[in-house]
């Protein structure tokens, strides 16, 4: 198991690293709005990989389950499949949930920096 975790953290774990953004002063969460909009561009970054680490752990739960020897480890393997299909219908229930209210309430709106009023420079004219 050791090995398993070690070799996923190594594919993982630059992906996570190179993957901050740079958040401008101006993003702040002012209303309910903005609050929608990060929650769902947070969850669109991170759902992709919770679903894949819930479809490898139901994967590796059916196949201990099938190569189990025993009642107790076909036990432990049913546990296991279990507690993956729930968590994996959470995680999508979640992301379907946060998805309808900002669709709902028109909560994707994207602004064109350009349109985002500035202060005039010395130099510059209207």
């Amino acid at each position: 198991m050791k090995k398993i975790i070690t070799a996923v953290s190594l594919f993982v774990l630059p992906i996570i690293a190179f993957a901050q953004q740079v958040v401008p002063t101006y993003s702040r969460v002012l209303d309910a709005n903005s609050l929608f909009g990060k929650v769902n561009t947070i969850l669109n970054a991170i759902i992709p990989i919770l679903i894949s680490v819930a479809v490898v752990w139901l994967i590796y739960a059916i196949v201990k389950y099938v190569v189990a020897g025993n009642e107790d480890d076909k036990e432990v393997g049913k546990s296991h499949i279990k507690w993956g299909v729930i968590g994996l219908f959470v995680i999508l229930s979640i992301w379907g949930l946060v998805n309808i209210l900002v669709q709902t309430f028109g909560l994707n709106n994207i602004v064109d920096q350009n349109q985002i009023p500035n202060v005039l420079r010395i130099n510059q004219t209207i």
